[in-house]
């Protein structure tokens, strides 16, 4: 739910401020479920919620966070994702070079299509 709102949130500005609060709201329920992978994915939502408000260094905070998180279950879809949108906001040439190795990990693990794939995972972040 809390992905779909943020991929609308980016879509259509005149809702843009409801579907934050419902995507934040989705991310501390989410991030209080007993399941493994919630706090990750709770750092997910959350990073493209700051993002879509401007705040692009927590954003980025977020997205290391859920990075190392998925690493640790051994999530690498999701981690690269995670880093691929990391290259994004940082930029430059550290960004570049972050953002590339993302994409060419992902695309070894057989996804055709790396946009696709990470607007799933990584909402708002683009």
């Amino acid at each position: 739910r809390a992905r779909a709102a943020l991929a609308a949130a980016a879509a259509l500005p005149g809702q843009r401020a409801t579907l934050i609060d419902r995507a934040e709201a989705d991310a501390r329920r989410l991030a209080t479920l007993d399941m493994r992978r919630a706090p990750a994915m709770a750092a997910l939502i959350r990073a493209g919620v700051r993002r879509l408000t401007g705040d692009t260094a927590a954003a980025a905070d977020q997205l290391g966070t859920a990075a190392a998180a998925f690493d640790a279950m051994d999530m690498q879809l999701h981690a690269n994702a995670a880093r691929r949108a990391l290259g994004g906001l940082l930029g430059g040439d550290r960004g570049a070079t972050l953002r590339a190795a993302a994409e060419a990990k992902i695309s070894a693990q057989g996804v055709v299509d790396v946009d696709r794939l990470c607007a799933i995972f990584t909402p708002g972040m683009r």
